[in-house]
């Protein structure tokens, strides 16, 4: 018989269990909503979860909750499809959607633009689905069929008649072969070879067909990664400093060739107009992102990025505190929620742009957390909230009157008191009343506070709480005696982000000694990997490859040559889930079985088409087919196709001109002026 417990303050463990447990009631559940993370997932995936417990959970802070909230059956169809957004391959595969679709099957043409451009682009999408979708409206959503590369011949013929040249121009149709067709796949494949993230170039070199001859090609991050040098406590600590480092620092942080730290310093204050326009040329949407949220930007770069695509980028944008009236005002306009929900988050919206916020209803909470909200409107937002959390939010707000705070210090509960501990206009007074509370969720909330005295800094401090030293370390009050002893009592560096050197790496107001400490040590550490990596032929890590490696290989690594003779079994490799597997393994002239070869020569990547195209064992028929592909390089190869095998001899001295050599030579410049900088400096 289970142990009988109270749901609102049983530990973590035990109330997982128990909301897991069959008889659980409704009533029951609702105790336990929002104890822990865990226990929320638990109750959102049981298949007898009410719509109601589901509704509320759907608003969860936790990702992996909402997830579950979108892949569950009885989740309310408006709350379906707001997730669905978020967790397009989730709403995808829920039951839900059909029975939707059987109720209204008008359903598809009502639902958000965003939400349509999700599906459309992932590629478990339904082949119906993108059919319709290629003839929708909105051009954003056929620009997504257009990429989405499971999109059916039927959906491209129609994209091929959009009345969108951005689409039209979107399709293989426009592809313009450079060179010879052999010339142009070879390129195309270095090109390949150099997109593939960390995690699959591993992976590819654990199962060898990648090794030491397209290992030049690989991007530097993967390349570190094989090496064994991937994201460990010295990339961390990179990570930590450049967020908050001086724009000396930053000409090499923004060129480091760990893709999380380039994409933290874009949240820089300190960047320079030279090095704002190198991140936007790198195009990295996680990069554009920080970068649309960051005042360093400057107004122009921020209009520019107003009318980007992507609405996540525009959602940057929206929450950028120097948006000008005429981009907010354009902003207004746009059709993504997330653009508009960030626009009342943190714009400088007017009276009467808030009221309409007010009224509409949607974005409420969000008005609520914002700082440029007036006291009028947070006084009806306490007065008539639309959910339990927008009454917290208030309190949180440095505009809300300090009447309110002070009665709700006195007669709040621990929830209005923790919201009432991030309000950054408190006096003293009221910050030292709370302290006194004693109370975790008050002291996180305090440690985070940006106007939190030193003193209660202090005393936070003294526990062994991880979060509350961590934010202690990072925030900029923080006592220049109190980061020395946090760094003396924290002598190891720990891959931990919440350790206690990542919270003083990220302070802003860090003493000069010991960010240079700790600056100086991880910058010479990362060039020292990307000096191996930039002199492999030298390194400790190449020597031990080049013993194991056949005289074959080595050939073809001193020649640059990336589609050398291979030894793998050619039927294993053609049907390898992944596609730069079929890619090389078909370009490098692989004799596969006929049924084998077929069934890659489907394949919806047209690059693979091409490698099979190129190859001299595809039979006749096989190449018939491919000679009326859609593609112009596929079909151009299938048509030229000879008994030679493909040779890039020819392209040896301009593909060993890699980006990978240029990336590290310019981070390793970089690096080197800094540190000396700092020498001359002591």
């Amino acid at each position: 018989m289970q142990e009988r417990i109270d749901p609102t303050s049983a530990p973590k463990a035990k109330l997982v269990a128990w909301c897991k447990a069959e008889e659980r009631s409704s009533i029951e559940l609702e105790q336990a909503l929002g104890r822990f993370p865990e226990s929320d997932r638990a109750i959102a995936s049981r298949y007898d979860c009410p719509s109601h417990i589901l509704s509320e959970l759907s608003h969860s802070s936790d990702k992996s909750t909402r997830s579950k909230v979108a892949s569950n059956v009885n989740t309310p169809r408006d709350d379906f499809i707001r997730l669905g957004q978020l967790f397009p391959k989730e709403f995808l595969q829920n039951p839900l959607l059909d029975v939707l679709l059987l109720e209204d099957p008008g359903l598809l043409e009502s639902l958000p633009h965003t939400l349509l451009t999700r599906i459309a682009k992932n590629e478990q999408c339904p082949t119906p689905f993108l059919v319709w979708a290629a003839s929708h409206s909105e051009e954003k959503v056929q620009l997504a069929v257009a990429m989405n590369p499971a999109a059916p011949e039927e959906a491209v013929h129609t994209l091929r008649e959009s009345s969108f040249e951005k689409v039209r121009n979107s399709l293989p149709i426009d592809y313009v072969i450079d060179g010879s067709p052999q010339q142009s796949l070879l390129k195309e494949i270095k090109s390949a070879l150099g997109k593939i993230n960390p995690h699959q170039a591993l992976d590819g070199w654990e199962k060898k067909y990648l090794g030491l001859a397209q290992f030049r090609y690989l991007d530097a991050e993967s390349a570190l990664n094989i090496m064994g040098h991937f994201f460990d406590t010295h990339d961390q600590m990179r990570v930590s400093i450049s967020e908050h480092c001086p724009s000396d620092l930053l000409e090499c942080l923004i060129l480091d060739p760990i893709r999380e730290v380039r994409t933290r310093a874009a949240k820089n204050p300190n960047l320079t107009e030279a090095q704002v326009s190198l991140l936007l040329g790198g195009l990295d949407t996680e990069c554009l992102i920080n970068l649309g949220a960051n005042p360093a930007i400057g107004v122009a770069h921020l209009d520019q990025l107003s009318r980007h695509e992507e609405a996540n980028i525009r959602a940057a944008v929206a929450r950028n505190p120097i948006l000008s009236e005429s981009t907010r005002d354009y902003l207004l306009a746009d059709r993504s929620g997330s653009v508009r929900a960030s626009l009342a988050w943190r714009a400088k919206l007017t009276m009467s742009q808030q009221v309409r916020f007010l009224e509409g209803g949607k974005w409420t909470r969000d008005l609520a957390y914002n700082p440029h909200t007036f006291s009028e409107i947070l006084r009806k937002l306490l007065e008539d909230p639309a959910d339990k959390y927008t009454p917290l939010a208030v309190l949180q707000n440095p505009n809300t009157d300090s009447s309110i705070l002070e009665v709700k210090l006195k007669h709040g509960d621990k929830a209005c008191l923790a919201a009432l501990a991030s309000n950054p206009s408190l006096p003293d007074t009221m910050f030292h009343e709370l302290f006194s509370e004693q109370n975790h969720d008050i002291n996180l909330s305090l440690s985070k506070n940006i106007c939190c005295p030193p003193d209660i800094l202090r005393k936070l401090a003294e526990g062994q709480e991880k979060w509350l030293r961590f934010n202690v370390a990072r925030h900029p009050r923080c006592p220049e005696d109190l980061q020395i002893q946090l760094a003396r009592n924290n002598p190891e560096y720990g891959l931990d982000p919440l350790d206690v050197w990542h919270g003083l790496a990220s302070n802003p107001a860090l003493t000069t000694d010991l960010y240079r400490e700790i600056a100086s040590e991880k910058l010479t550490i990362a060039m020292a990997r990307a000096n191996d990596l930039l002199n492999l032929g030298s390194s400790p890590w190449f020597k031990r490859n080049e013993k194991k490696a056949t005289p074959e290989t080595l050939e073809a690594f001193v020649s640059g040559d990336f589609l050398p003779p291979r030894t793998i079994d050619g039927n294993k490799l053609i049907n390898a889930r992944d596609q730069i597997a079929i890619i090389l393994a078909a370009a490098s002239g692989y004799a596969s079985e006929p049924a084998r070869i077929a069934k890659a020569s489907t394949n919806l990547n047209w690059l693979v088409r091409a490698s099979i195209a190129s190859n001299k064992n595809t039979p006749t028929n096989i190449l018939s087919e491919l000679g009326n592909d859609n593609h112009p390089l596929v079909r151009a190869l299938a048509q030229s196709n000879s008994s030679a095998p493909v040779n890039n001899a020819a392209l040896t001295e301009e593909l060993k001109s890699t980006s990978q050599i240029a990336k590290l030579s310019s981070f390793l410049a970089a690096g080197e002026r800094w540190l000396a900088l700092q020498i001359a400096n002591r």
